[in-house]
């Protein structure tokens, strides 16, 4: 069964898109590739999923690395 991706607003988006380009200017050198953020939509706060999809928390989304590049 597929997962369809979620629509997020631009704010939300834009706010994912800052924490991984964030992550990926102070990591330069790791060899890890992320999965995708986990964001608060009403916060915009979030962070980095590295190693396996996360469980959300109520009203958190996971914004797969596609999305994001």
């Amino acid at each position: 069964m597929a997962v369809l991706p979620v629509l997020l607003d631009p704010t939300t988006l834009k706010a994912a898109q800052r924490i991984y380009r964030t992550y990926l200017e102070v990591h330069k050198n790791s060899t890890q590739t992320a999965l995708g953020v986990v964001i608060d939509p009403y916060t915009l706060r979030g962070f980095v999923i590295l190693r396996r999809k996360p469980a959300l928390l109520p009203g958190e989304y996971f914004v797969p690395i596609e999305q994001l590049e």
